[in-house]
């Protein structure tokens, strides 16, 4: 199931790994809550916290960062397609950015 994609005029970074795993491992532990923000974390080393994910397309995800000189700040986005075990799309916010 999917969402329709951003649109042309939207910033796009598109990233592909090849993890020797089953897919179906791979998928389970990129959508644990536990396990998402170590593959999400906070850039440049800082922390983060709060994570909430609803792993569905039009689904939110979201966490509060605090970066290495103590800034906080709030990471989050949107679950745009979400075709299990093979793809998992989504968009990306960092406040600290904005």
């Amino acid at each position: 199931m999917s969402t329709s994609a951003p649109d042309d005029t939207t910033p796009m970074v598109v990233v592909t790994e090849v993890i020797d795993a089953p897919p179906s491992l791979v998928f389970e532990t990129l959508l644990d809550a536990e396990s998402f923000p170590q593959w999400c974390g906070a850039p440049g080393g800082g922390e983060t916290g709060d994570w909430s994910l609803d792993a569905r397309p039009g689904g939110a995800w979201s966490a509060t960062t605090v970066d290495a000189s103590g800034r906080r700040g709030h990471l989050g986005g949107e679950f745009i397609d979400v075709d299990e075990p093979r793809t998992l799309a989504f968009t990306w916010f960092d406040s600290n950015d904005a």
